[in-house]
């Protein structure tokens, strides 16, 4: 009896274990986890991406690539009018970002060269 007790045991935290992982999965498993993984994917990218370095924002291409051609083309058969719509906002919103990102780059390296400029008329002038 204690031996079947202890193996419900074990089967029941080998279950959770399976949902745990199912849960946590990067990929989607239907078409409704994708579009949900999608849309959190591009809020977080939204929210954070005046934080990233390069290195995180080549992780976040890999990852938008995941989503809008590997993942995309998984479920696109699927998709509903309204589903295909809303993926459509999110790409657009990513892009969006994307764009905002090299802009943000492209002021930084501005102000840097400004400054570079301004030290050396400075140091002109010195002299």
């Amino acid at each position: 009896m204690k031996s079947k007790g202890k193996k419900i045991i074990l089967l029941a935290i080998l279950c959770c274990l399976l949902q745990i992982l199912l849960m946590s999965c990067k990929h989607s498993l239907t078409k409704e986890g994708y579009i949900e993984n999608y849309e959190a994917f591009v809020n977080d990218v939204k929210k954070n991406f005046e934080h990233y370095d390069d290195a995180d924002w080549l992780k976040v291409q890999e990852e938008f690539k995941r989503f809008s051609e590997k993942e995309f083309f998984k479920f696109e058969k699927k998709l509903t009018p309204v589903e295909r719509s809303k993926i459509e906002g999110l790409t657009g919103q990513y892009f969006a970002i994307a764009a905002k990102y090299r802009l943000m780059k492209v002021k930084r390296k501005m102000n840097d060269l400004w400054d570079n400029v301004k030290g050396m008329v400075e140091g002109i002038q010195t002299y």
